[in-house]
């Protein structure tokens, strides 16, 4: 028994999507139409030019700078704006300045309107815009909102920083709810993977990504380092040792005194100093390609500079009038107008203080 052509072999590409129960064709042109082959027609034909998905339950498609949605029941609609999120099953149409959250089934999962939505792909979360001017959150995965609204939200590294009365907050989504983390009473904050930096009143503030803070104590200049604890590349660094290759160390520092401190807000040198700066040199692994890693550190005391490990062991006395990192875990070290080249990966000195001048060409190697 031969079987009946449906559709002739002159089209690029025809897949059948089970979810509606029609064929998303592509002809030689590549423009996208869909057939039924329940009636044997095409409900649409090939006039349009992208189609998001050959495979979801609704889909959207595109024709001459306009947006239609084609539904599961086989309906084609005309908006301004659509997005989908398959794996929430929810769909954003906007139109005419007013946004909506519909279900699968087209039905408002949330009955308010919104005059704008900040949808990204691949994420539940939604910025959403009241006709007050307001912002908050929703959640399409649960289909839940924040019950607090703000001046402004934006966001950064999976978090929102959030904007009340001219100060700054931070928002996350943990345990199915939204959780001011940091409350809107900072001028500045600096969101990063592992920690926010927040500034009040002319004072700095670190604190954890659950809004501990780490150092109760001011300061005006900040770096955060990794450093590796390998003995083959950090030499004395043991503290990190027993409980991860790789950490962070805090640097922090005002007109009079630097100290350094791990994220835990503990102390790393019980000392303070002038100034400390990192020493830096290059990781290369299958685990972090071309990384910055500190493995130890330039102090200033008395005025002249020296270098100490990261548990503070000195390794060259503070005798030095400048000490400035070259490349390849070198540094050039200045005493009496004349320099050397001191390896602080190894700690030893690869010359006597004759040269009047060296240059890094590399910074990066």
């Amino acid at each position: 028994m031969e079987g009946k052509v449906i559709l002739e072999p002159i089209y690029s590409r025809i897949e059948f999507n089970k979810n509606i129960g029609v064929y998303i064709v592509k002809d030689l042109n590549d423009n996208i139409g869909i057939f039924d082959p329940n009636i044997n027609s095409w409900i649409l034909p090939c006039t349009f030019k992208n189609v998001s998905s050959y495979t979801s339950k609704n889909l959207i498609l595109t024709k001459n700078d306009s947006t239609f949605l084609f539904t599961s029941n086989k309906k084609i609609e005309f908006h301004e704006e659509i997005h989908i999120n398959d794996t929430d099953q929810v769909i954003i149409i906007g139109e005419k300045g007013k946004y909506t959250i519909q279900d699968y089934n087209h039905k408002k999962v949330i009955k308010t309107e919104f005059s704008d939505i900040d949808y990204l792909i691949g994420h539940s979360d939604l910025i959403t815009k009241l006709k007050n001017n307001k912002y908050s959150l929703f959640n399409t995965a649960l289909k839940k909102s924040m019950d607090k609204l703000y001046d402004n939200i934006k966001r950064v590294r999976n978090n929102f920083l959030v904007q009340k009365n001219y100060k700054y907050g931070v928002v996350k989504f943990e345990d199915d709810k939204y959780i001011e983390i940091l409350p809107c009473i900072f001028d500045e904050i600096d969101i990063e993977l592992e920690y926010y930096i927040a500034k009040k009143e002319g004072e700095n503030f670190i604190y954890t990504k659950q809004g501990k803070k780490i150092i109760d104590e001011n300061f005006d200049d900040i770096r955060i380092i990794t450093f590796y604890s390998n003995k083959n590349i950090v030499s004395g660094n043991k503290q990190f040792a027993e409980n991860s290759n790789y950490g962070e160390l805090v640097i922090i520092g005002t007109s009079e005194k630097y100290s350094v401190f791990n994220l835990q807000g503990e102390r790393m040198i019980k000392k303070d100093y002038q100034h400390i700066a990192p020493l830096i040199t290059y990781m290369h692994d299958s685990r972090r390609t071309n990384t910055q890693l500190c493995v130890g550190l330039i102090y200033k005391e008395n005025h002249f500079y020296g270098i100490m490990d990261l548990n503070g062991n000195i390794i060259l006395s503070a005798e030095y009038s400048e000490i400035r990192h070259l490349n390849r875990g070198l540094a050039q070290i200045r005493k009496n107008e004349e320099y050397a080249i001191f390896d602080y990966v190894n700690n030893r000195f690869l010359s006597q203080f004759k040269y009047s001048q060296l240059r890094s060409y590399n910074d990066d190697c």
